[in-house]
């Protein structure tokens, strides 16, 4: 089927590649799949299929963040999570999260890397919510060691009440997912 253009074929085996399950794992061969799979994707209202192209493409932008069976390109893997993301990927939203909080592939923005955290950590992705903690500790003790406004930091204001607004965002997710972090 993968042979023949079975788009949903394609992914599969190319998972398989990529995993090496199955058959000898082979990263090129893995890009080569998702990427046909990608370039027939459409429009569908079918909940498997478009999970299965959030994967896929998530999955490529995995692979040209860590060079895998392609020319690695921060840039690229931000171009293929962002099209995972509209599909509904918590993962590529995570991933959005963390190339915009260290600067990999766009201009670095606390701002940006917050929405793209809190739409994973809506989806109850823990690894978002994890971030979004990690994110307001990180702003409360740099408050308190940097004063108000943030001086010294590289001129990224970092302040108690964006701290206050990351708690807000992340302790009812916590308490109703039944995922509770220990800060200290």
């Amino acid at each position: 089927c993968a042979v023949q253009g079975h788009m949903l074929a394609q992914v599969h085996l190319g998972q398989m590649y990529k995993n090496g399950s199955g058959v000898e794992q082979d990263y090129a061969r893995a890009h080569e799949l998702h990427m046909q799979a990608a370039l027939q994707t459409e429009e569908t209202s079918n909940a498997y299929t478009r999970l299965t192209q959030a994967g896929s493409f998530h999955d490529l932008g995995s692979m040209y963040l860590d060079g895998n069976g392609c020319e690695q390109s921060h840039e690229r893997a931000v171009e293929w999570w962002a099209k995972a993301a509209e599909l509904g990927s918590d993962t590529a939203k995570f991933d959005l999260g963390e190339a915009y909080e260290l600067g990999r592939g766009v201009p670095q923005s606390y701002e940006r890397a917050i929405e793209y955290y809190t739409l994973g950590a809506n989806e109850g992705y823990p690894m978002a919510m994890n971030k979004l903690v990690a994110l307001a500790a990180r702003f409360m003790i740099s408050d308190k060691v940097l004063g108000e406004d943030g001086g010294g930091s590289g001129g990224i204001v970092q302040s108690l009440s964006t701290a206050r607004r990351l708690f807000e965002v992340v302790a009812p997710m916590a308490v109703s997912s039944g995922t509770f972090y220990n800060l200290f």
